[in-house]
């Protein structure tokens, strides 16, 4: 049997796609404050008007929007300690670098020919691969030398969970490589990784 090369690129984009997913901050309506009596008596105390809670819409997770203000004060704390140090910078030019080669790869893959035996055989293998860990697909497309899956995921960190789970290794197999670096999240809901196989 083959040695199968299974290569994450993931980088740094854990930290970094978790920063990514922070800076949307969830809207937060506010109910006007109580008007004050205008016959009140002088002479009396002014009475603290306590704030009211955020007014979560309907269908909205109440423990989503308790973490998002969460998250949003680690930002702020992040904001105001100055620019990042060399090592963050690193860091992210790193993860920057990974990304670009994962375009060059997808690339790459458009002007490979179609070897129809073989990206039928891969496309329905990859498919099969996909129903049976339960992932979703988004699309797939092989080639001669290479088959790209979009795969969908209900959120960012599940998407990175994956790449890192022992799940992810039975979608390789049949292929001799796997590459993935995850894209920054647009939003914390449904989320699309991207991967590249290798024949």
């Amino acid at each position: 049997m083959q040695n199968r090369l299974i290569t994450i690129a993931v980088g740094l984009a854990a930290g970094v796609a978790g920063a990514a997913i922070f800076t949307a901050r969830a809207p937060q309506a506010r109910a006007p404050l109580p008007a004050v009596a205008s016959g009140a008596p002088r002479g009396h105390e002014a009475r603290a008007v306590p704030t009211p809670g955020p007014i979560i819409p309907p269908g909205w997770d109440r423990r989503y929007l308790e973490r998002m203000n969460e998250l949003e004060g680690k930002l702020q704390a992040l904001e105001g300690r100055g620019e990042p140090t060399e090592r963050e910078q690193e860091k992210l030019a790193h993860y920057e670098r990974e990304l670009s080669t994962q375009n060059a790869r997808l690339a790459d893959h458009d002007r490979e020919e179609v070897d129809a035996t073989w990206s039928s055989a891969g496309a329905e293998r990859l498919r099969s691969a996909a129903d049976k860990i339960g992932v979703a697909t988004r699309a797939i497309d092989c080639r001669s030398r290479t088959c790209v899956a979009r795969l969908r995921f209900a959120s960012p960190e599940a998407g990175l969970a994956f790449l890192h789970s022992p799940t992810m290794s039975k979608l390789v197999v049949g292929f001799t490589s796997m590459t993935s670096t995850p894209t920054p999240p647009t939003s914390p809901g449904d989320y699309d990784l991207t991967v590249v196989l290798g024949r």
